[in-house]
């Protein structure tokens, strides 16, 4: 799954014009393994890389007779980090690229974008609900912030080589995209889609 966004094609000038189109995904992580936290707001980071295809077109009678593609460009891939709602240091890999909260200069025990308003967590202080949740106090997330931005090299759309190394106090957790009959850790949707707030678990339709 993932965002192709092919724009209106553009005016034709001397005998040429161009057309580009945007490929994206936005990739969700839950860093817990399978608990009972499905929120997957964890890591939410977009990725996306734009395609320039030049066209050269041959007119007859104000009509075009023949359309040929004589340069393709690939521009460098991006990704836009959304949220950071893990409390726990992670190293995120994207094709060849990686990058790390700590790294970053984020607070590692800090949640960013989430719904609850950039709470650092003390879990011994939180209040559970009778369900066994933690009872936070909700703030509106910005769909459209940018906590971070980097360049990505080597990622590839179609295997959704994404990956995350988790540390905690017993190790590192690897957590990769899941492959079929395996437990989703990681998820990729269309940039359109809204992550949920720290303890709302995302609609079952997405693990499909």
């Amino acid at each position: 799954m993932g965002d192709l966004n092919v724009p209106e094609e553009a005016a034709i000038n001397d005998n040429t014009y161009e057309v580009v189109t945007t490929l994206a995904k936005r990739y969700m992580v839950e860093d817990l393994g399978t608990t009972n936290d499905f929120d997957f707001n964890d890591v939410v980071v977009d990725v996306s890389q734009d395609f320039t295809e030049k066209h050269k077109v041959t007119v007859v009678d104000d009509v075009i007779d023949c359309d040929v593609v004589i340069e393709s460009v690939a521009s460098e891939q991006k990704a836009v980090v959304r949220a950071l709602g893990g409390t726990l240091d992670f190293l995120l890999t994207i094709g060849s690229s990686t990058w790390t909260k700590s790294g970053a200069g984020f607070n590692v025990k800090t949640m960013y974008n989430t719904g609850v308003d950039n709470m650092t967590v003390d879990f011994t202080a939180l209040e559970y609900t009778e369900k066994g949740f933690m009872a936070f106090t909700y703030t509106p997330i910005d769909y459209n912030k940018e906590l971070a931005t980097f360049e990505v090299r080597g990622w590839e759309p179609s295997q959704n080589n994404v990956s995350l190394k988790v540390r905690d106090s017993k190790g590192d957790i690897d957590i990769s995209f899941p492959t079929p009959g395996t437990a989703p850790m990681i998820i990729a949707v269309n940039t359109n889609k809204k992550w949920m707030r720290e303890r709302e678990s995302i609609p079952k339709p997405w693990f499909n």
